[in-house]
């Protein structure tokens, strides 16, 4: 059991609102993607596409299943380290999505109606991350990440922007990768210090399920 809630059920309901978002806005990139993939010529290039877009539908679900664990005490450290973690996994499996698609298909439309579902999907997921921003910052905690998710969401911004240019993409992606990074660092120096080994293990358990 997670304990009791540090949250009221309205903020709990809030969040996992926002985690079935992101996964609704992930719906209409896969069904692109799969337009993409069909219009590949070359077999391994569609390949490439397909299990790129699987991966997003994965992390995507991962998302909303953490979403719905960590909710109800998402107040703790670890647990709104877990959450911005599996929304990083999204905003990557996005990324590497349409990366696929651009170097598989040379079709313009296409890959636009794709861009701009992934602008829709990262839309999202920063919503979420500044929803997790305020509540953090609101507590009791202080806003001691606040910085991080800050930069994780200037990260995701540059993201949209430099879909299509394949250079600033990987730069953009690699600094939400950075971002997120620290904030991980940042929380598991806190939990060295937590009292409750069980809750401790029972969310630093969750990680492998997350990458």
């Amino acid at each position: 059991l997670m304990g009791d809630p540090d949250v009221t059920q309205e903020i709990q309901d809030a969040l996992l609102a926002k985690a079935k978002a992101v996964a609704m806005a992930t719906s209409g990139l896969v069904q692109n993607a799969k337009t993409v993939a069909g219009k590949c010529s070359d077999s391994s290039l569609q390949a490439n596409v397909i299990t790129a877009t699987r991966g997003t539908a994965t992390a995507t679900s991962q998302l909303v299943a953490c979403t719905k664990i960590v909710a109800p005490t998402i107040m703790n450290p670890l647990c709104q380290e877990q959450l911005i973690n599996s929304a990083k996994q999204v905003a990557g499996a996005v990324e590497g999505t349409v990366s696929s698609a651009q170097n598989a298909c040379g079709d313009d439309d296409a890959l636009k109606e794709l861009g701009l579902s992934a602008t829709k999907v990262t839309d999202a997921l920063q919503d979420l991350l500044r929803y997790i921003r305020d509540i953090e910052a609101g507590g009791i905690k202080g806003g001691k990440y606040e910085e991080q998710i800050e930069m994780i969401l200037a990260a995701t911004d540059r993201l949209i922007h430099s879909l299509g240019n394949a250079q600033e993409t990987v730069k953009s992606a690699k600094t939400v990768a950075m971002a997120t990074s620290q904030l991980v660092s940042g929380v598991k120096d806190e939990a060295s210090g937590l009292s409750d080994e069980d809750a401790k293990k029972r969310l630093l358990s969750a990680g492998p399920a997350l990458s």
